[in-house]
C-alpha cells in the first residue's frame, strides 16, 4: 500500500494542502492521502511516513512539479 500525508500548520495553508492532495491523488489514484494539521509554520509532504518535501527546509511551498516528484 502507498500512503501520503500533506501536513499544514494553519488555515492559510489549507488551500495549498488540498491542491497537493488532489495532484497526488490524480497521479496515484489508489493512494491514500491524508491532510493533517500541524504547528509551527510547517507544510510537509510525507510518503510512507518519510519526509518527501518540507517548506521549512526549503523556505517555500513546493511547485506542482515538486509535488508530483514526491510520488515518483
Amino acid at each position: 500500500d502507498w500512503s501520503s500525508d500533506v501536513c499544514s500548520s494553519d488555515l492559510g495553508y489549507e488551500g495549498r494542502a488540498r491542491e497537493a492532495q488532489k495532484a497526488i491523488q490524480k497521479a496515484k489514484p489508489a493512494a491514500q492521502v491524508a491532510l493533517k494539521k500541524t504547528g509551527g509554520g510547517v507544510f510537509e509532504i510525507k510518503v510512507d511516513g518519510k519526509l518527501a518535501y518540507s517548506k521549512k527546509a526549503t523556505g517555500r511551498f513546493p511547485t506542482d512539479k515538486e509535488v508530483l516528484a514526491t510520488v515518483g
